[in-house]
Parts: structure tokens; sequence; C-alpha cells
């Protein structure tokens, strides 16, 4: 269930052959479409830092049913259905949480994640002479739906080689590993999440922290709410023999049978709350709130355990716990 990574993080150079795209390096301007999780904001809010450009965050993913069909009928409906042009509104099985698409759209148009295509396709469709659109991550259509598609290594190893003839294709950039932003949070910012979560008798323990983060059921990593249990047992023999506190951090791909089995297993922990601090990312709305708040609690912990589903926060957090001690050198 867990695994070990290690890994090369190389900085990439993108062309930006926007028609009207400033100049000036801080002028540029990017929409940043995500599905809300955590990768997915992580990786646009890297890329958008790497260029340099002010950006806005828009959650948009289909609604209900339409969230769990192929991503290539997503785009037929999006094709079909374009929604209004002139007033900015996307089509009706697309989730908008409130932003406004009206009005001048940006230089750039970042898209991570499966749910966001759909919505990035949408908003590609109302200005495709000086929207420049780039794609971090492999999407399941052809790559010609996007001006660029970012690719790390491995991805383009294992998933274009079985396009076959098609994976012939000509607008992508290969990287040895998905972007991710190096920065640190400040103690400040640390304590006070760790205060917003944790029990005083918690916060006065003296002993190490281990974060343990929990995915969910993967088609590479394949287990089962039955295999929660084993999570929980690991969570209590940290606590009870190596006599460690414990930040248990449920992810916003978490299913609600492993959250509850879990939570059964340590129902006596959570109630005396003084080894066992527990976060809920999914109750958290706010893609930067939820980023920050789980980059305060993986920082917080003396040693991160996390489950083998979650590729990039595993990545993420080899890089960031053993390249950052070279880095100060």
């Amino acid at each position: 269930m867990f695994r070990s990574t290690r890994c090369i993080v190389a900085p990439v150079t993108l062309r930006l052959a926007t028609r009207n795209l400033s100049t000036k390096l801080g002028a540029r301007t990017a929409w940043l479409v995500t599905d809300g999780s955590l990768e997915s904001h992580k990786q646009c809010t890297s890329m958008a830092d790497l260029i340099h450009a002010q950006f806005q965050i828009l959650q948009i993913k289909p609604n209900g049913v339409f969230q769990g069909l192929p991503v290539i009928i997503q785009k037929l409906l999006v094709e079909t259905f374009p929604g209004s042009r002139q007033q900015g509104q996307l089509p009706s099985f697309l989730a908008n949480k409130g932003e406004n698409l009206g009005g001048t759209h940006p230089d750039i148009l970042i898209t991570c994640g499966r749910d966001a295509i759909a919505a990035a396709l949408s908003i590609k469709a109302k200005d495709r002479q000086s929207l420049f659109s780039v794609y971090l991550g492999f999407p399941d259509i052809p790559f010609i739906n996007f001006d660029h598609v970012i690719l790390s290594k491995h991805e383009a190893a294992s998933k274009l080689a079985k396009l076959g003839p098609l994976s012939s294709q000509k607008n992508y950039t290969t990287i040895s590993a998905p972007l991710m932003n190096l920065g640190q949070q400040d103690e400040t910012s640390i304590t006070r999440r760790l205060a917003n979560l944790a029990s005083p008798e918690f916060l006065n323990t003296e002993s190490p922290i281990t974060t343990y983060v929990v995915g969910k059921h993967h088609h590479h990593c394949r287990w089962y709410p039955e295999d929660a249990s084993l999570v929980a047992d690991n969570i209590e023999r940290i606590m009870n023999n190596l006599g460690h506190r414990v930040i248990l951090v449920y992810t916003d791909k978490t299913e609600q049978k492993v959250k509850e089995t879990i939570d059964k297993v340590l129902k006596k922990h959570l109630d005396e709350s003084s080894l066992l601090a527990q976060c809920d990312l999914s109750t958290i709305e706010d893609a930067k709130e939820k980023c920050q708040t789980y980059d305060a609690l993986v920082q917080a912990g003396n040693q991160i355990i996390l489950t083998a589903d979650l590729d990039y926060l595993v990545l993420e957090a080899v890089v960031k716990r053993y390249i950052f001690p070279l880095m100060k050198i």
C-alpha cells in the first residue's frame, strides 16, 4: 500500500505564441481551470508561477452523471451545447462556482485534471484566436484540442506508447517530473492551522509527529474500504509502540466508507485527542486554503506516510523532505 519514490525535478521552458501576449513578463494573465483537487491546483499554480503570470483560479467540473462520462463524450457535449458566447456562460452540465467568465479573456488557459477538461474546451471555444491553452498531464483526448500539453516522463513512456500509430503527437513537452512549487510555509502559519484542528493536549505534547495521508482505490493501486482497517491498525501501532502523535489527513479523494472504517477503529483515540488529530480536506471549499492546509500539515510532520495511490503527493513529499536540506547546505 505504501511506496518510496526517487525523483528529479527539472525546469520547463514553454514558448507562449499567443497573438496578444504582452512582452512584459509581469503583464501575463492566466486562468487556472482545476477540478478542485490538490494535485490539479498545485500543478496549475506551479505553472503560473513558473511563467510569472497573474492568475485567477476557476473550479469547474461536470455535474452529476456527466462527470462519469468518458472525456471524449464530454468534448462532444461541449461542442453540441456551447453555452452563451456573449455572456461568458458555460454549458448547463458544467458546475461553475460563481466565477465571472465574461469580459476580457486572459492570455493563457492552464488546465489540469480529467474533470476540468470539458470546461477548458468550452472556454477555449469562445476565444480560439488569442487564448493559448496548456494542459498539464495526459488528457485522454487528442493533444490537438490544446495548444500545448506538458507530460511527465513516466506518462509519456507509459501512456503514449499504448496509442500505437497515434502516439506521434506533436504539440507536447516532456519533463522529468510533474510541476511542483518548492516553497515552504512559515512556522506561524503551521502553528495556526494545527491549532484549528488539534486539541490543546495534542499541541502541548512533545512527542514527534507523523502525518498520515489517506487516498482511495486506484486502478494502479487496488485497495478497498476493507483495507482501511489496516490503515487504522498502522496508526494505532505508531501511537502505542512509537509514542508518536499522528495527524490523520483525508484528501478530497478519500471515500466516505474508508473514512467511516478508520474512524470506527480510532474512535477511542479521537475522543481522547492527546495523540491523534484529524483533518478532512474535502470539507474545505477554497482550493488555495485546502492546499495551504495540506502543506502545513505535511511540514509539521517529523515523518510522512501516504497511501500509494497518491502519486503526485508522494513525489512532492519526497522532494520537499529530502531535497530541501541539500539546497540549504
